[in-house]
């Protein structure tokens, strides 16, 4: 089995970050992309030192640089910097301008375009384009310049960040079997645990920020209700003892679970549960998470070695609730995960509410 390592994203303004330029001087990533009477240099005047100056008569001037689509499709990537015009003049299509663009190319050729457009006369300001590259993008480019236009455009300052670091959810819904609030307590026919308004039915729908990811909740009436996987333990020996397999397909550094557990020893730290992965080349690892280390009791919310509590409140019986995450740090990032099954180990009641994983 293999342990739990609590991995917290460092926030800082280079989070994410794939390169930056400030155009000092014409760097090797770059080509030249150059039809008609259009001009590319380094020149003095930029907002700090040189700066790059492109010119346009009609045709179209561009610097273009691929982006690994191994590692940035399915990603956010947003471009900004700082931007000058002069007498920039569209031509005869509206995407005949000064711009920052983006194109994903799909496995059927076809392209999607993402653009950040600009003409006239402005003095230095800064510009943004934000692209979601679509999951089976085969190629990524990044352009700036002028395209069948007429002018002249300045460029300095520019960053370009993937913004995928606050985590991309995966929904458990195929595999929930539960809702995270009940009626009546010990009823036998009751969701979540069967304790009545003693439940999660505080936690907030929609996006839930937790140590470095976000998750999301889905809403009660989904799925029947069923919004959050609860498995075997002592105390609920009806339960299933385990989740069906499911379909991932996704290449992750991390994995987050936003989780918790009832009647669970966390003095003891035994496994409460594993998550077995199956990576698409059939490799399997089972992740173990144990009591007083990787999760904790709903009523009894404090924190472990691997366990940041997300949320907490007091509930409908008057009690203090709360639920936290924890992150396994993946050793094969570079390989697809296939699958995820959730297996209870017999030691307390778990309780997954969602699954968030980072791209990098």
């Amino acid at each position: 089995m293999v342990a739990l390592v609590l991995v917290l994203a460092v926030g800082s303004s280079g989070a994410g970050v794939i390169f930056e330029d400030g155009f000092e001087s014409l760097d090797v990533r770059w080509t030249r992309n150059v039809t008609g009477n259009g001009t590319i240099e380094i020149v003095p005047g930029g907002v700090e030192g040189n700066c790059l100056k492109m010119t346009a008569a009609g045709g179209t001037t561009y610097l273009s640089t691929p982006l690994d689509p191994e590692e940035y499709a399915g990603t956010t990537i947003e471009v900004v910097g700082m931007v000058k015009l002069e007498n920039v003049q569209m031509g005869q299509e509206v995407w005949a301008t000064a711009k920052f663009h983006i194109g994903a190319v799909l496995p059927d050729q076809t392209v999607v375009n993402f653009a950040d457009r600009w003409v006239g006369t402005a003095d230095w300001a800064a510009k943004k384009l934000t692209a979601d590259i679509p999951e089976n993008a085969q190629r990524i480019v990044l352009d700036l310049g002028l395209q069948n236009a007429i002018g002249t455009a300045y460029y300095d300052n520019l960053v370009v960040r993937d913004t995928s670091g606050t985590g991309r959810p995966i929904s458990l819904l195929p595999i929930c079997n539960l809702g995270r609030s009940d009626g009546v307590a010990n009823d036998g026919r009751g969701s979540f645990l069967d304790l009545g308004m003693h439940d999660l039915f505080g936690l907030p729908e929609g996006s839930l920020e937790g140590p470095g990811i976000t998750f999301t909740i889905p809403p009660d009436g989904v799925n029947k209700g069923r919004t959050c996987v609860v498995l075997r333990g002592e105390q609920r020996p009806n339960l299933p003892a385990e989740t069906e397999p499911l379909p991932l397909n996704v290449k992750a550094a991390s994995l987050h679970f936003l989780l918790a557990a009832a009647w669970a020893d966390t003095a003891a730290q035994e496994p409460c549960l594993t998550c077995e992965l199956e990576y698409a080349d059939g490799q399997k690892v089972g992740v173990e998470m144990r009591a007083g280390v990787d999760i904790g009791n709903f009523d009894d919310p404090r924190e472990f070695a691997n366990y940041r509590l997300v949320w907490q409140e007091r509930n409908g019986a008057g009690k203090e609730v709360g639920v936290g995450a924890a992150t396994w740090q993946n050793p094969r990032p570079e390989v697809a995960i296939k699958s995820l099954r959730i297996v209870s180990a017999g030691k307390g009641v778990p309780i997954v509410l969602a699954v968030s994983y980072l791209r990098r």
